[in-house]
């Protein structure tokens, strides 16, 4: 079986969406204390770690953490309209990793709040592996239905 290494080589690149997608996902949160005509702030960081807070504390928490993998999500799903990312399996494979990603960083951000802020770092690495293993899983089921066709 053959696999078009060019469908590989941009699913691997599109992985590399999640440092310009960290992005987003602040604006997500920032987006949310300007809802709630709350002041923000919000700190970049490529090594270290980026994040958006309410200047004061008239705000939906459990929104407030929704909102960054919500906004993700909307990005990709925006992504994924576009007919060449569409009609790519190895863009797609990637799109729908970082999709699940983001869902579930969305949930454990939103209504675990104190807990995904307490144990950053362990929630990170959680949130990685989850990216990785959709990726292989999705690759590996690819290869499988195109193997026996």
């Amino acid at each position: 079986m053959n696999v078009d290494k060019s469908q590989l080589l941009v699913s691997c690149l599109l992985l590399g969406l999640v440092y310009p997608l960290n992005i987003v996902h602040e604006f997500g949160h920032a987006f949310v204390c300007a809802l709630y005509n709350q002041n923000y702030n919000i700190v970049f960081s490529w090594l270290g770690r980026s994040y958006s807070s309410c200047l004061g504390d008239d705000f939906n928490r459990t929104f407030f953490g929704l909102a960054g993998g919500l906004l993700v999500m909307v990005c990709l799903t925006a992504i994924l309209l576009i007919p060449y990312f569409r009609n790519n399996t190895g863009s797609r494979i990637s799109l729908y990793a970082l999709l699940i990603t983001a869902s579930v960083n969305s949930v454990v951000e939103g209504f675990f709040f104190e807990y995904y802020n307490e144990n950053i770092i362990t929630v990170q690495t959680i949130l990685l592996g989850i990216l990785l293993i959709s990726f292989s899983v999705l690759w590996t089921s690819y290869l499988r239905q195109q193997k026996t066709h």
